[in-house]
């Protein structure tokens, strides 16, 4: 691994993406500190840490540093209890504390957001070239939820997870890809479900070849074991190893069809039309947007890619729809790197639709980064209408 960074190094076209991406963390942590001179009053804003940080300590970091501070409990949020966020990043926000809590979530999130995008750029170098690879990284630096990569929340931990499981699971090294979705499965609900791509992979890799199964597959139960073995803290904690779902379900998410988070949403968006709700509207008319893009996208996956990847993007674009809400896709699909694949593959001999789309991108990264900076902005009572 250490001999392959040195080569990634090495690629110009990386330092170059890198350069990118930086900087755009840069502009972004700039926005979020700026975004915090809006008036209180206009905002839902949480007061959690100094300017620079704060933007990046709102919704659910709350949540992630209560655990790490005082563990898994019920009193969390009015009683509703923290059960359902996973504990891995609680637990490196904990070894970091020093640094102050949201101070660390932030520096891990940034730090490892970094190395993710290394792996994801060595990983589609080797398949599609170096140009296939800067545009994935590239797309998913401007993507509009890219924010979360700065944020205390899990999707630079998972993101770098989920890249090391397909880089060393591709590499034959099923124990530390397996290890890498253990800690996936720690970090994240989706982590388990690596256990589909992992599966894939070893076959392609093994049982086709060899025409037997190895012992070494008994490393893939190492996915499923990460979500046992929170199950079995909550059950000691709690007495309940379903606590995490009881919680999900205190804050409106509960199991049902994929059908229904689709309704939901285009019920919400004709609620914002009739109550000329500009916010309302576009919001839940850009998680319509997503959805449909990304259903595209995974049919391009199908065409253009391995099948673990497919079904990788398939189970993570239908998990989220699961829970009756379209709410937050747009920051799970964030997560499905093999869709920026994809969309650097179909964009390859589209180059001005490429740049329109880097431009739309950009415009909407920055206003959801002002947003999320403030835990919303109430625009009505800045210009009702």
């Amino acid at each position: 691994m250490l001999g392959a960074a040195r080569e990634l190094w090495k690629d110009a076209s990386f330092r170059k993406v890198l350069k990118v991406f930086v900087a755009v963390k840069i502009i972004l942590i700039i926005v979020a500190a700026g975004a915090q001179f809006i008036p209180q009053e206009y905002t839902n804003r949480q007061d959690r840490a100094n300017f620079i940080i704060n933007g990046w300590a709102q919704y659910d970091a709350a949540a992630y540093v209560d655990i790490a501070m005082n563990g898994y409990n019920q009193a969390f949020a009015e009683g509703r209890g923290n059960y359902g966020w996973f504990p891995l990043y609680p637990l490196l926000i904990l070894i970091f504390g020093f640094l102050g809590p949201y101070e660390a979530g932030f520096l891990i999130s940034n730090v490892l957001s970094i190395i993710a995008i290394g792996l994801i750029y060595m990983i589609v170098k080797e398949e599609f070239g170096p140009s296939i690879a800067y545009d994935t990284v590239l797309l998913m630096s401007f993507f509009p939820t890219a924010y979360f990569l700065n944020a205390v929340y899990t999707e630079s931990l998972f993101l770098l997870e989920t890249a090391a499981f397909f880089w060393f699971m591709g590499k034959g090294r099923y124990l530390e890809g397996s290890l890498a979705g253990f800690f996936a499965a720690l970090t994240r609900t989706q982590g388990a479900l690596l256990l589909l791509p992992a599966i894939i992979i070893y076959y392609m890799q093994r049982m086709k070849k060899d025409g037997k199964l190895g012992f070494d597959a008994l490393w893939l139960l190492l996915i499923p074991a990460g979500t046992a073995v929170f199950m079995g803290y909550q059950f000691l904690v709690t007495g309940n190893a379903l606590a995490q779902f009881q919680t999900h379900s205190e804050f409106q998410r509960h199991l049902s069809l994929p059908t229904d988070a689709i309704m939901n949403g285009i019920s919400g968006l004709m609620q914002g039309i009739a109550a000329s709700d500009i916010s309302g509207t576009f919001y839940h008319s850009f998680n319509l947007f997503i959805l449909v893009f990304f259903a595209g996208l995974l049919w391009i996956c199908y065409k253009k890619l391995k099948p673990e990847y497919t079904v990788y993007f398939a189970v993570s674009l239908i998990l989220p729809l699961l829970s009756a809400r379209l709410e937050a896709i747009s920051r799970f699909y964030l997560m499905i790197f093999p869709a920026f694949i994809a969309l650097s593959l179909v964009s390859k001999e589209r180059r001005p639709y490429l740049m329109m789309l880097y431009g739309v991108f950009a415009v909407l990264l920055i206003l959801f980064t002002i947003r999320h900076a403030n835990e919303d902005i109430f625009l009505s009572a800045i210009a009702p209408f």
